[in-house]
């Protein structure tokens, strides 16, 4: 039986690779942040968590605290919130997830409004 770390088959994403269609995210300092933070370890244990506990409600939230006190209101913008939505999706597939709906509303109080909902 694997243990819950092997279960991650943790790849980070190269710093050397763009996220297609998100040339200008990648080069800026949130954009950086961001992808520093969901492509670790922790981000990807904390993917892992909220879809474990809370299977219909959008990844996403379960950074914005950290993004909050990290990053700042930098992280926010809607390019940027696209981008983090990219980045958990790629994490999702590299631990064997799959993609089950998108546009799913965010009822709880949150800077997001709407985002995807994956399972493992």
């Amino acid at each position: 039986m694997k243990t819950f770390y092997e279960t991650l088959n943790f790849k980070p994403l190269p710093s050397n690779v763009e996220a297609p269609g998100f040339p200008v995210s990648e080069q800026t300092f949130p954009g950086r942040d961001i992808r520093g933070i969901v492509s670790s370890i922790e981000g990807y244990l904390i993917i892992r968590i909220a879809i474990t506990i809370a299977p219909n409600v959008p990844p996403v939230v379960a950074f914005e605290e950290a993004f909050e006190v990290l990053i700042g209101e930098a992280a926010f913008s809607n390019d940027m919130k696209q981008y983090t939505g990219f980045l958990i999706r790629r994490g999702v597939e590299e631990m064997g997830g799959s993609f089950l709906k998108k546009g799913v509303k965010i009822t709880r109080r949150s800077r997001y409004t709407r985002g995807s909902i994956y399972s493992l």
